[in-house]
């Protein structure tokens, strides 16, 4: 276990007050477990003397000492915080394809500064990002993306032009 809760709740703390229950920490990956998943996991473990690779929800990773969250758990953080920006559809489009997002393209917003989980106009979550400039200026970008569903597609294609080029 090379990770720390202390990582994740740092992160979950800036959009909900509680902790997440159940966390698993193997290797640099964070998951969140259901009880008897990880007992019987606990169990397993011990008879076999080796640690399962994967367990659960996928909550993030631990890199260079800071924690990078999964979409999983911007999910499960959209249901329970208020730090919420709703976009415009042509805007949701430009951000799953890892494009900040101008002032303009903002329906609300309740958060001035700082984090903020974006959602589309159906309230559907596309990622998370930072305010970084007032939304009443509509020219220039106010939410940098940090992390979009499309991130994983990216990273997929990317392997498999590397893979090619070989």
């Amino acid at each position: 276990m090379n990770g720390t809760n202390e990582e994740l709740n740092a992160f979950t703390r800036i959009f909900i007050s509680q902790q997440l229950e159940n966390v698993v920490w193997l290797r640099e990956r964070c998951y969140q477990v259901p009880v008897n998943v990880h007992d019987v996991s606990n169990r397993v473990s011990s008879a076999l003397n080796k640690e399962p690779c994967a367990a659960g929800t996928f909550l993030g990773t631990r890199k260079k000492d800071r924690f990078k969250p999964s979409i999983a758990l911007i999910d499960i953080l959209s249901s329970k915080t208020d730090r919420h920006a709703v976009i415009d559809d042509h805007s949701a489009w430009l951000f799953l394809c890892g494009r900040d997002v101008f002032g303009k393209s903002i329906s609300s917003c309740t958060v001035t500064r700082g984090p903020a989980i974006v959602l589309n106009k159906q309230q559907e979550v596309l990622g998370y990002g930072e305010i970084v400039w007032p939304i009443t200026n509509k020219d220039n970008i106010a939410i940098k993306n940090k992390l979009d569903r499309g991130d994983f597609l990216r990273r997929e294609m990317t392997k498999t032009k590397r893979k090619m080029q070989r």
